[in-house]
């Protein structure tokens, strides 16, 4: 992304294509088009090599293989039409990580935004404001929602537009959550309203991802789940919206079916 502004890289990944039509448009004849299933993804994360400054502006950011979230496979939680196509909600993630940290940058195309009411950051139920969620398994062993034994080592962060720009990890499995020491890790999101791009950015520290003892490796596999919440209702409590990494990968949708995330040596 060196040299590129968040816009200009959308625009170069997201061209249009079928995927990325609104879920009522139809072929001829007034029939749905049929819907392939999707492969179950994975994505390579190359080592940080130079300072990536956690401002909310991605032109720090070298040329990076992207995780694509603008497929209408990938739609949950969209009713009655919501989700109009590429610009209402569509977006690229990119991932780099060094000893200590793991570094995300998403660009998302959307809209109309909605950051988080002033002062109403409550660590009682996920809050809603668009928001980029990230999910990790760290060995690979969650198989479904709810109480599954699997989900013990999962770790879960929140990044949204919020004042105090604090990353919030949830638990929802235990029904807890706490803001990490802003000393090690930190997120700024920031929303470019004339040309409707949301660029989050933030740095993870592996001791909050990986079970105690555990370090992060060249040659490492994680699974992850990534989903973008997309809030188009001032007063709607819920996203109109989810794009997620493996949403509508089978029969049904399934949060407890992750992709994989593995960790390179070098380019």
């Amino acid at each position: 992304m060196k040299c590129l502004s968040s816009l200009v890289l959308i625009a170069a990944l997201l061209p249009g294509q079928d995927p990325t039509q609104p879920p009522d448009a139809q072929q001829p004849g007034g029939q749905r088009p049929a819907l392939r299933p999707m492969l179950l993804p994975q994505a390579l994360v190359l080592p940080r090599s130079t300072e990536i400054v956690i401002d909310g502006s991605l032109v720090d950011w070298p040329d990076l293989p992207a995780v694509r979230l603008d497929d209408q496979r990938q739609l949950s939680g969209t009713a009655g039409g919501a989700w109009r196509g590429a610009d209402d909600a569509s977006g690229v993630v990119f991932f780099l990580w060094d000893d200590n940290s793991l570094y995300v940058a998403a660009s998302v195309r959307d809209e109309w935004h909605r950051a988080l009411d002033a002062n109403t950051l409550l660590l009682t139920e996920i809050p809603a404001a668009d928001s980029l969620m990230l999910t990790f398994d760290p060995d690979r062993n969650t198989r479904s929602n709810g109480p599954d034994p699997g989900r013990r080592d999962d770790r879960e962060f929140w990044l949204a537009d919020e004042n105090a720009r604090e990353v919030v990890q949830w638990d929802r499995l235990r029904g807890t959550a706490r803001v990490l020491d802003p000393s090690v890790a930190r997120m700024v999101v920031l929303h470019d309203k004339e040309h409707g791009v949301t660029s989050f950015e933030a740095q993870l520290p592996w001791s909050e991802i990986l079970p105690p003892g555990r370090h992060a490796k060249a040659g490492e596999v994680i699974d992850l789940q990534l989903v973008f919440n997309d809030y188009d209702e001032s007063t709607d409590q819920m996203p109109q919206t989810r794009l997620g990494w493996t949403f509508g990968m089978g029969p049904i949708v399934d949060p407890g079916l992750f992709g994989s995330l593995m960790l390179l040596a070098d380019s």
